[in-house]
């Protein structure tokens, strides 16, 4: 796939959420995005997506579940408490790819 910012500006439904990331694989763009406007929104979106259904009616057994798959492959792994530390954690062991990020925690 081309780089997702080579996508015409107006087929880009989803830059109208504070945060979208494009999964990886190999090192290479798929065609795969979540987006939302927290964490927990993009992990929902997905987990929406699995086809598992437990996976798919609980944020934490897809976590875990994606986490056992990576480690399964033999790479890199990642630890995670929440969907924030998830995302970043797939992130920066390189299974996805950051395209926006407006979001900040909310600290009241």
């Amino acid at each position: 796939m081309k780089h997702p910012s080579e996508i015409p500006e107006e087929d880009r439904w989803w830059t109208k959420h504070k945060i979208v990331v494009w999964w990886k694989q190999g090192g290479e763009f798929t065609m795969d995005l979540a987006c939302g406007d927290t964490p927990e929104e993009v992990v929902n979106f997905m987990r929406g997506r699995s086809w598992h259904e437990e996976e798919r009616n609980d944020s934490s057994v897809y976590m875990s579940a994606i986490q056992r798959r990576i480690a399964i492959l033999g790479q890199e792994n990642i630890l995670f408490y929440d969907e924030e530390s998830f995302l970043i954690g797939l992130v920066k062991i390189g299974h996805l790819w950051i395209e926006k990020w407006e979001w900040e925690p909310d600290y009241e």
